[in-house]
């Protein structure tokens, strides 16, 4: 059972990727997902020396892109295979911490 935090929310467990799996799952630059780092359209988390990226953020924003009419179905079937593999990988990731 999760507790509650001070703040009200619960707490979720994170599950990182690394720029450059962000990169590879999105099939682009792993610069450009540093770019949006930077500018703030993915929230970079820092641990020691190494950057990530909250998966449950990148899951929420492809979730956003499946629901969005796309005039390319490539795109959304694209969306949809990604948004399940980055689920699967949250769901092993959190049995591994549990275990």
């Amino acid at each position: 059972m999760e507790s509650p935090r001070a703040d009200g929310r619960s707490r979720e467990a994170l599950f990182l990727l690394r720029p450059a799996e962000v990169a590879a799952l999105l099939r682009l630059n792993r610069n450009t997902i540093y770019r949006w780092l930077r500018q703030g359209t993915l929230t970079r988390i820092r641990l020691g020396g190494s950057t990530f990226v909250n998966g449950q953020e990148l899951l929420d924003r492809l979730a956003v892109v499946r629901e969005r009419p796309a005039g390319d179905p490539a795109l959304r079937s694209r969306a949809r295979a990604l948004l399940q593999e980055l689920q699967e990988r949250g769901t092993r990731s959190s049995a591994s911490r549990s275990a």
